[in-house]
């Protein structure tokens, strides 16, 4: 890839691309998204590949992105309770308790970081539940899924959480959100196998 070098956990990103103050040398006409890694993130691109949630659902591609795209729709997911406000950096905000309120302390909330309907939707925690144990290794991670039309009206489901370090916090919390979003598809599955 053009402009960019790899120096195992040291920065990578050619300063042709990027100003030597980090922002988008505009004089080259670059205006996508460059991720930064430093010695000291704890991030290490070699242990980055990551292990995706992938399940065959009975519905077609517009029917799954409503359940990932609407309040109504999230619920399928397993949760009890869910507001989405579609849009970049809007919230999808759940709840898996019935026991409480959404903006209560054992909310979850997603900020929606891109999107592509029918097809791909990314977002990241912006405020885990009072109870998550992860106090540090969920501020550097995302996830994204992203959907496949198959023949016969049915989607393909891909689930993927990235961003995860090195260290025992981060990859406990990666073998969680892998469990996590492995029972979060199979869910969304049952739901459209109704």
């Amino acid at each position: 890839m053009p402009g960019v070098r790899s120096l195992g956990q040291k920065e990578f990103i050619d300063e042709s691309i990027v100003g030597r103050s980090g922002g988008l040398n505009p004089s080259r006409g670059h205006g996508g998204a460059l991720m930064r890694l430093r010695e000291d993130s704890g991030y290490d691109a070699g242990n980055a590949r990551p292990e995706p949630n992938l399940v065959d659902t009975a519905g077609s591609c517009p029917e799954v992105w409503k359940v990932w795209s609407t309040s109504q729709g999230y619920r399928a997911l397993g949760v009890a309770l869910a507001d989405v406000d579609l849009r970049l950096g809007g919230l999808i905000r759940s709840r898996y308790g019935a026991d409480g309120v959404l903006g209560d302390e054992q909310t979850i909330e997603n900020e929606i970081l891109a999107y592509e309907p029918p097809r791909m939707i990314a977002i990241r925690i912006h405020k885990p539940p009072a109870n998550f144990p992860f106090k540090e290794a969920w501020k550097r991670t995302w996830t994204v899924v992203t959907l496949t039309p198959l023949d016969d009206n049915r989607t393909l489901v891909h689930a993927t959480s990235l961003g995860f370090g090195t260290d025992p916090e981060s990859q406990a919390m990666r073998e969680f959100f892998e469990r996590g979003n492995d029972q979060t598809i199979k869910t969304l599955a049952a739901h459209f196998a109704k």
